[in-house]
């Protein structure tokens, strides 16, 4: 009975697999490096905290404005540091931070006029700043909220079109605007689409795939990536506003014998366009930094993919050519 149980599951992943799209078919294209900001605290410097009794800490969140903006949470620091497109420092912002009190700021954006939003990971706090100052204008609490029933889930912000937020808890985005009844706020599954109507789905289907559908009522897949390693996590996951998606998946090789740890660990984005189809590849280079692993990456306002890898003098910004 075991033998035919096992025989069928076997059956099945293979069925899967026919089924997923294999990336390593695909071309794969280096990501070209624009600067790269110093380790340190002054100006047009990044904080780096390296990993003694805990994690290494270095940039949380990149964002990228339509004008090729580039702005960096410094969590180290607490600040966003900002440049232009040739890498050259144009200010700081201070983050609202007081001695004694704890906060993790865990992702930002930048909004119009000079603004920036940032949320907080344990109090599910989101605060629109003054660029340049750091004056809150705007806080906004998410603790008290019905269908966030845990605070400190939130992994990532979100703004649409339409510049409305939305908080990624527990694998779903809490849009920011109140419900009728003002004691809840819409709750969209999956990462919205620019114009906040529609959503996809990005789960890991272990050992080796990532599965996309489609959120909310229409369902139905709209890929099914297959890694040749072992896939440990999605780092980043956009929408266009053409409807297609850049996907940025963490891969790794363990150790094949006890303890069985992580020896190596990749990072692969893909591009896929509105039908599912991946039309590039691309990958993301490891860090020269020991201890090392998370890179943060997004999609630019400008349309083309970013991220921050850490290097022994301070972190590198990549983009897609």
């Amino acid at each position: 009975m075991a033998t035919a149980a096992a025989s069928a599951w076997t059956l099945g992943a293979r069925e899967a697999l026919a089924d997923a799209i294999d990336v390593e078919k695909l071309q794969s294209s280096p990501l070209r490096s624009l600067f790269t900001m110093p380790w340190g605290p002054g100006r047009g410097q990044i904080g780096h905290s390296p990993a003694r009794e805990s994690a290494p800490l270095g940039p949380a969140s990149l964002f990228v404005t339509a004008d090729h903006d580039v702005h960096v949470l410094d969590v180290v620091n607490d600040r966003i540091v900002s440049f232009d497109p040739k890498g050259a420092f144009t200010q700081i912002t201070p983050l609202p931070v007081k001695p004694g009190v704890a906060r993790e700021f865990i992702d930002f954006a930048a909004l119009e006029k000079n603004h920036f939003v940032v949320v907080e990971r344990v109090s599910s706090r989101l605060l629109i700043l003054s660029g340049g100052t750091g004056n809150v204008s705007t806080s906004t609490s998410f603790a008290q909220v019905p269908s966030m029933k845990t605070p400190g889930l939130v992994s990532s912000l979100h703004v649409d079109n339409g510049t409305r937020h939305w908080l990624e808890a527990e694998g779903r985005h809490h849009r920011v605007e109140p419900a009728k009844d003002d004691k809840d706020v819409a709750v969209l599954p999956g990462t919205p689409s620019p114009d906040g109507r529609g959503s996809l789905v990005a789960r890991l289907e272990r050992p080796r795939n990532v599965k996309i559908v489609r959120g909310g009522s229409t369902g139905g897949l709209f890929a099914e990536l297959h890694f040749a390693r072992d896939v440990g996590h999605v780092q980043s996951f956009d929408l266009t506003p053409l409807g297609g998606a850049w996907i940025a998946v963490e891969t790794h090789e363990e150790r094949k014998t006890a303890p069985f740890d992580i020896l190596k660990t990749f990072l692969t984005v893909i591009q896929l366009a509105a039908d599912g189809t991946p039309t590039a590849r691309f990958k993301i280079p490891n860090s020269t930094d020991d201890g090392e692993v998370r890179r943060p990456s997004r999609l630019g306002r400008d349309g083309r993919f970013y991220a921050l890898v850490r290097t022994k003098r301070g972190a590198s910004v990549y983009v897609t050519p």
